[in-house]
């Protein structure tokens, strides 16, 4: 009996170490595993708050799009006054018989009015510059590097008029588009107002026809070229002939006038740098 008790109560002691050393193993691979398992639980829960923060911040940039001056460049080829650029809403005035400064007959005032919208805020260069089939560098010049006339579509290789510096000198459209106007504007009264000093009408009946021609031409390419569709009515109106009259004072979307001129004003290149 004292045998038997002896049997039962006998519980077999390791042989050796390697039984331990399992065992400390299979805990360590444990313990590494529920480790990774919080570590991966970790990063999971961080890429839903990441996700939960940028992703309403993305949807908004992607709805929201560029900003009205980057997409007003991406309608644009490149230009040095990029920087000038600002987007204003703006309602045209412009019914028959609305009064403007730059409406009528050629007077003095009328004239000086049209000359600033293009020419009068510039420096003058001296009349070896002056060109009449180019008139338009008469507003003055912008230097820009030529690494960018690639951006205009043109070659490095040509021979461009540049600054002191290097720098190719250029003007802006938007001035010559002016310049053009007002001279046709000009050309119809040529026979009421005394333009003699003006270098325009320089060079014979046949140049100025000639400039005149141009510069229709360049207005009609500039105004297929934006093609505005804004929308413009009628308005009907039994005191109007027809019954109806046209409505033309409409809003608009335009870049800042004001400011490309005054850019322009302060980045004029000098007689000096020229």
């Amino acid at each position: 009996m004292f045998q038997a008790t002896m049997q039962k109560s006998y519980h077999k002691v390791p042989d050796s170490d390697s039984e331990t050393d399992s065992t400390y193993v299979r805990n360590l691979d444990w313990n590494w595993h529920s480790i990774w398992q919080k570590i991966s639980l970790l990063a999971w829960i961080l890429s839903i708050c990441l996700w939960a923060t940028f992703l309403p911040l993305g949807l908004h940039i992607l709805r929201r799009g560029p900003d009205d001056k980057a997409c007003s460049q991406q309608l644009s080829v490149w230009s040095p006054a990029f920087p000038a650029i600002e987007i204003v809403d703006r309602k045209f005035e412009n019914s028959f018989f609305h009064a403007s400064p730059y409406r009528g007959k050629p007077t003095a005032n009328l004239e000086k009015a049209w000359d600033d919208l293009w020419n009068g805020n510039a420096p003058q260069f001296e009349h070896q510059y002056y060109s009449l089939t180019s008139s338009s560098l008469i507003v003055g010049l912008v230097a820009f590097d030529e690494d960018k006339l690639p951006l205009l579509n043109k070659s490095k290789t040509q021979n461009w008029r540049r600054a002191k510096d290097g720098r190719v000198l250029a003007s802006l459209e938007v001035f010559h588009d002016l310049h053009c106007l007002s001279f046709i504007r000009q050309y119809t009264y040529r026979n009421e107002y005394d333009y003699s000093d003006n270098i325009a009408f320089g060079g014979g009946d046949e140049m100025i026809r000639e400039h005149v021609d141009h510069c229709i031409e360049s207005l009609r390419l500039k105004i297929e070229c934006t093609s505005d569709v804004t929308p413009y009515m009628e308005v009907l109106s039994a005191q109007s002939p027809g019954g109806r009259q046209l409505d033309f004072d409409t809003q608009h979307r335009c870049r800042n006038f004001d400011n490309i001129r005054e850019w322009y004003k302060r980045n004029t290149v000098s007689w000096a740098e020229a």
